[in-house]
């Protein structure tokens, strides 16, 4: 990112479908969610990190 003289904000934008079910009972068919990406969303959160961390790494 900073090769490409990017400073923004960089987000995963991740769907909980356990929040999904319990929220609005069921997943919006406009919603392409096809499996669980995390026990939770917290655990989401700290492998987003990893990853884009070892892409800064990685330039």
């Amino acid at each position: 990112m900073k090769e490409l003289n990017y400073d923004r904000w960089a987000v995963v934008e991740a769907w909980d479908m356990n929040v999904l079910l319990s929220e609005l009972g069921e997943i919006p068919p406009k919603i392409a969610v096809w499996r669980q990406l995390a026990p939770n969303g917290d655990i989401l959160a700290e492998r987003a990190i990893k990853f884009f961390k070892e892409i800064e790494r990685s330039l």
